[in-house]
């Protein structure tokens, strides 16, 4: 029955958004530490410091962040 079919394509679809999110999230979760040093870094830098260097280390959190 086309129905039944239907409900079924719809609960994977909800299935698959819930593990992207949850993916998503665990992704997050683990570049945390990463994140909060590079804008503590950022928040305490000082005349030594150059700003390359802590945008590498920003971009670094960051794309550990979002990787697939």
């Amino acid at each position: 029955d086309s129905s039944e079919a239907k409900k079924a394509q719809d609960a994977i679809a909800v299935a698959r958004a819930a593990l992207a999110q949850h993916e998503a999230n665990a992704r997050l979760i683990a570049a945390a530490p990463d994140l909060y040093a590079a804008c503590k870094r950022v928040m305490q830098l000082s005349v030594s410091a150059g700003p390359d260097e802590i945008f590498d280390e920003v971009r670094a959190a960051l794309a550990k962040a979002v990787q697939s």
